[in-house]
């Protein structure tokens, strides 16, 4: 598995911002990114759903998508990424629970303002299935 810094230009900001926890007293944190990841994650994985199995119901696709992008499994991906590993934490702060979600969520955001829907759309649905 590729270091997930690689996607991004050494200094990019967007990554910066997406592996910056709350707790954190230096710039951003990924909050916002992990609020634009999580529609553009689930966007994506409905298209992907929908073109791949064009003859499923749409409750079908729903129950699909629900279960890729439950807090436990994006928790694994996080984790199948290391992502926590590259996390930047304040004095105190505390990293758990679905930690490992909200940063798949942001550094799909940060992919988005980075490199557009194509690269984007490529990194989940390699990661997320």
């Amino acid at each position: 598995m590729d270091d997930i810094t690689t996607l991004f230009p050494p200094s990019s900001p967007y990554l910066k911002e997406a592996l910056t926890h709350p707790s954190s007293e230096v710039g951003d944190s990924y909050d916002a990114l992990e609020c634009l990841g999580d529609g553009l994650v689930e966007a994506l994985l409905s298209l992907h759903l929908s073109s791949s199995n064009p003859s499923l119901l749409e409750n079908s696709l729903s129950e699909m998508r629900r279960r890729l992008v439950s807090n436990k499994k994006l928790g694994e991906v996080g984790e199948k990424l290391n992502l926590v590993s590259h996390l930047r934490v304040g004095r105190g702060g505390r990293v758990g629970g679905k930690v490992g979600a909200d940063l798949v969520e942001s550094i799909s955001a940060a992919l988005f303002l980075q490199h557009g829907l194509q690269s984007t759309t490529k990194f989940v649905v390699k990661n997320i299935k």
